[in-house]
């Protein structure tokens, strides 16, 4: 089964990120094609991303600014939507979200970068990332909290109860943030796995809720990257099927019935 056929799926936010190396001239500071890069991606993606938003951080200066957004394009609908910095490019997409979709998204925009780069024969990506983001409600009494990490998700957390015991302090944590970095094979480079106690936000009754939130991320990185933009799909089959295959690993069982 696919994530995008699930009726009630967790996902909050689907990410493509892409980076590259600058050109840093002197006494000038920031990269002279990044204007360009603007003007002439939005000529050609605008058929499916017409509305342009300057981002707050476009005031930064472009010598600072490298590797953040400071401009966002969206479609009709507000999602899926494409960002554009100094030395960075994002796909983003929500619940909405289909894989096969989002690839042909990711590819395009990707496709279109190179095409309107100043310097192809310089242009040379630092990393790759497809990332997912997902959430669900929390509502759990002292001790069902590690109960529900095992037995919904299949992670076990223990802590010694003689921490607890005597000291007046409840086994129940207001806060957690746990992070994981695995080396990958396929494709080759890092699988970030990060589970956070948090909260998630309702934007349709404009309402907060104790959440559990994991994001999946695999990231490759010079000079594990391969050719973009032709082996770029390639790429993205792969990062897929590792962030596929942990999905339904960690939600199988009752997680899974909840999201069908």
């Amino acid at each position: 089964m696919a994530l995008e056929n699930l009726t009630n799926k967790p996902l909050v936010e689907a990410i493509f990120e892409i980076r590259w190396y600058t050109e840093q001239p002197p006494f000038i500071g920031g990269d002279p094609n990044t204007q360009l890069i603007l003007g002439r991606l939005f000529d050609r993606i605008n058929e499916n991303y017409p509305i342009y938003e300057q981002l707050p951080f476009a005031s930064i200066p472009e010598q600072m600014a490298e590797g953040i957004v400071k401009h966002r394009f969206k479609s009709e609908k507000g999602w899926p939507l494409v960002q554009l910095g100094n030395g960075i490019l994002t796909v983003n997409d929500t619940e909405n979200y289909i894989w096969q979709d989002f690839k042909k998204r990711i590819i395009d925009v990707v496709d279109n970068l190179y095409i309107v780069h100043p310097s192809k024969d310089k242009f040379r990506p630092r990393y790759l990332i497809l990332k997912y983001i997902d959430a669900i409600d929390l509502d759990l009494k002292e001790n069902e909290f590690y109960e529900f990490l095992k037995n919904k998700m299949k992670i076990e957390l223990n802590f010694s109860p003689l921490l607890f015991e005597k000291t007046l302090v409840t086994n129940n944590p207001i806060q957690l943030d746990l992070q994981f970095a695995f080396p990958a094979e396929n494709p080759k480079g890092i699988v970030n796995f990060r589970i956070v106690k948090g909260q998630k936000f309702d934007n349709q009754r404009n309402l907060a809720s104790d959440a559990l939130i994991w994001e999946t991320t695999i990231q490759s990185t010079d000079p594990d990257i391969p050719e973009i933009p032709s082996n770029l799909d390639k790429w993205l089959e792969n990062a897929h099927s590792v962030c596929h295959n942990w999905f339904f690993t960690l939600v199988d069982g009752d997680l899974l019935r909840r999201f069908e």
